[in-house]
């Protein structure tokens, strides 16, 4: 078996390239988790203490998504 630096070389660059690739995936997985999380966070803060008192705001909160569905449960779709 000839191992040559030029192969070593050539398996270590395609290494590299692949780490790079999986470690921008999960930065955007997290990037995205976040922004779901915070979103519904804020949709939770609206229900609980503006929609009571403006009915125009209480109009634009989803009441199916946040009375029906338990936060566990939304949350082991984010981590699915």
């Amino acid at each position: 078996m000839n191992l040559s630096l030029l192969n070593v070389f050539t398996v270590a660059a395609a290494d590299v390239h692949t780490t790079r690739r999986l470690a921008r995936f999960w930065a955007i997985v997290v990037i995205v988790t976040l922004f779901s999380i915070g979103a519904y966070v804020v949709s939770c803060l609206i229900l609980g203490y503006v929609a009571p008192y403006s009915q125009s705001q209480g109009d634009i909160t989803p009441y199916y998504l946040l009375g029906n569905i338990d936060p566990t449960f939304f949350l082991a779709f984010q981590v699915a």
